[in-house]
C-alpha cells in the first residue's frame, strides 16, 4: 500500500487484516469472511441483518462491516463524531465493536483504516502476540514514592512480577519522569517513544503538580507519547493534558492499553 493519504477501498480491508501476524479467515453461513486471530474475531463482514437498515425504506445494508473496538471509550469516540462514517445499532450495545458501510470507507484514508485494523486485531489478539507484534524497544521501568528507585534498566527484562507497597506519602514524579528520559532519551525526537505512567496522579508534594505537566508537555512536543493509567473511577480527577488518561481496574486491560498505545507509537 504506497499511498496511505488516498481514499480507503474495500480491498484495503482484507490485504490490511490478513497481514497482520496469525490470522486465518472463516467464512459464514453465506460465504461472508471473518478475519480472526487466535480464533477470535476481529473484522467481520456482516450479512444483512434487520438493524442496519435504511431508515426511510427499511432495505437492510448489504455492506456492512464490523471491526472490533480496543475499549467502550474508543467505541463511543468513533460512533459519536458525526464527521465519522463509523455507526452502532441497538443490538450492539454493550458490545466493543463499531460498524462501518462499505460505501463510506472512503471517507477514511488507507492510513486512518490501517489503524482501525491494527487496534482491532490488538484488542483481539493474546498479550503474547500483541508484544510479539511490536518492534524491538528499550525500556525501563522505576517505582517512585518518597525515592525512585529502578525496577527494570534497559536492556534488562523483569525476572518475575515484583510486588510493593504503596505506602509513601508523597510521589516523585518529576524525578521519575527525569530518570527515565535521562536513561532512555525520551525526549529525543528521531525515534519512537512511549512514557507510561501508573498512578492516581495526586502529587501533592510543592511543585510537583507543575513540574510534572511541564514534563509531559515537552516530552508531548518532542513527539514522545504518554499515556496515564489510572485506577478505576480515577481518571475523572487527572488534571494532566498532553497525554492519554486510561482506566485500567484489571491488570488485563491495562496489559491490552500498553500494548495498542505502543503500536500506535512504533509503527506510525
Amino acid at each position: 500500500m504506497a499511498d496511505r493519504s488516498r481514499p480507503a477501498r474495500i480491498e484495503d480491508v482484507h490485504e490490511l487484516a490478513a497481514a497482520m501476524p496469525h490470522v486465518t479467515v472463516v467464512h459464514g453461513s453465506q460465504g461472508n469472511p471473518v478475519y480472526q486471530v487466535g480464533g477470535r474475531s476481529f473484522v467481520f463482514f456482516r450479512t444483512p441483518r434487520p438493524d442496519a437498515a435504511d431508515p426511510g425504506t427499511g432495505e437492510r445494508y448489504p455492506d456492512v462491516i464490523m471491526f472490533w473496538a480496543s475499549s467502550e471509550a474508543d467505541k463511543q469516540a468513533l460512533v459519536q463524531d458525526p464527521a465519522s462514517p463509523f455507526f452502532t445499532t441497538p443490538h450492539f450495545d454493550g458490545h466493543p465493536s463499531v460498524l462501518i458501510r462499505a460505501s463510506r470507507l472512503g471517507e477514511l484514508t488507507a492510513a486512518e483504516l490501517a489503524e482501525i485494523i491494527q487496534d482491532a486485531w490488538l484488542a483481539r489478539a493474546s498479550p503474547t502476540r500483541a508484544a510479539a507484534y511490536l518492534p524491538s524497544a528499550q525500556t525501563a521501568t522505576v517505582l517512585f514514592g518518597n525515592a525512585v528507585h529502578a525496577l527494570t534498566r534497559p536492556g534488562e527484562s523483569p525476572a518475575k512480577v515484583t510486588g510493593f507497597r504503596a505506602s509513601d506519602g508523597t510521589e516523585k514524579a518529576c524525578r521519575a519522569i527525569d530518570a527515565l528520559d535521562g536513561e532512555l532519551g525520551l525526549s529525543r525526537p528521531g525515534t519512537a517513544r512511549l512514557l507510561v505512567i501508573v498512578s492516581d496522579t495526586m502529587f501533592v508534594a510543592p511543585g510537583e503538580p507543575a513540574g510534572a505537566q511541564q514534563r509531559i508537555t515537552r516530552l508531548h512536543r518532542a513527539g514522545c507519547g504518554v499515556i496515564i493509567l489510572t485506577p478505576r473511577g480515577w481518571a475523572e480527577r487527572c488534571k494532566y493534558t498532553d497525554c492519554q488518561v486510561i482506566e485500567a481496574g484489571d491488570p488485563a486491560d491495562a496489559i491490552d492499553a500498553i500494548a495498542r498505545a505502543a503500536a500506535r507509537a512504533l509503527t506510525a
